[in-house]
């Protein structure tokens, strides 16, 4: 399966193609190949990142790259649906750690505190994660194939953040003044603006936070 072809694979994780269980050995080569490749795409783009050098950066032969994924697209493919999947774990994360478990409701603003904070926290601040998103938005701007991948991944992580949320309102009595999905995307724009600053200008003081306390102050009711 290739970019040209437009589908997203399954994760990476668990699983071979004929959905037989992949050994625990297996699983940890893809996860090494994966995390070296999140590297190499971040300092070299997508682009000019060979499967020689991310096959290297991760301690392993081309063989074995090829053994576990079918070509660089095929990979880009599963680190891309990783990298989803553990910004709705930390937005799970988020509503868990927030919401009282005996039901009660919390103070407005203490509430909107609590979640932007607890969100930060459990998002990845190193600085080649934040390069690596870019790097996919800009390949997905590039081929086609990846960018129809790429978008309907945006909108899946978009509707799952926006159910948790109005989940996580409901349970306060609260409402958002605009459709939960436009919040969403508001809120992801800001966040992302704030890292594209932060890498930007790293002596300065980050402005995330109050960036998006402000937001979701203003869309809450």
């Amino acid at each position: 399966m290739t970019m040209q072809d437009g589908v997203v694979p399954e994760q990476i994780s668990g699983q071979t193609e004929a959905g037989a269980p992949v050994s625990a050995r297996r699983q940890e080569t893809q996860r090494r190949l994966m995390d070296a490749a999140s590297h190499v795409f971040a300092e070299k783009g997508i682009e000019g990142a060979s499967v020689e050098e991310i096959s290297e950066s991760a301690g392993f032969t081309r063989g074995a790259f090829y053994s576990n994924f079918e070509s660089k697209d095929n990979l880009c493919f599963a680190l891309l649906r990783t990298v989803f999947n553990r910004f709705l774990d930390s937005v799970r994360h988020t509503v868990d750690h927030i919401i009282p478990a005996d039901g009660s409701t919390m103070d407005r603003n203490d509430l909107i505190d609590t979640a932007v904070d607890t969100f930060l926290a459990a998002q990845p601040q190193e600085r080649h994660l934040v390069l690596l998103l870019m790097e996919m938005q800009l390949y997905a701007l590039r081929h086609p194939g990846f960018g129809a991948a790429h978008s309907r991944l945006i909108v899946e992580s978009t509707r799952m953040f926006a159910e948790v949320f109005e989940t996580a309102l409901g349970s306060q009595g609260l409402e958002l003044a605009l459709p939960t999905e436009q919040v969403v995307d508001i809120l992801k724009s800001v966040h992302h603006g704030g890292q594209v600053s932060a890498l930007a200008a790293p002596e300065t003081p980050t402005q995330i936070a109050d960036q998006l306390k402000t937001v979701l102050g203003a869309l809450i009711r």
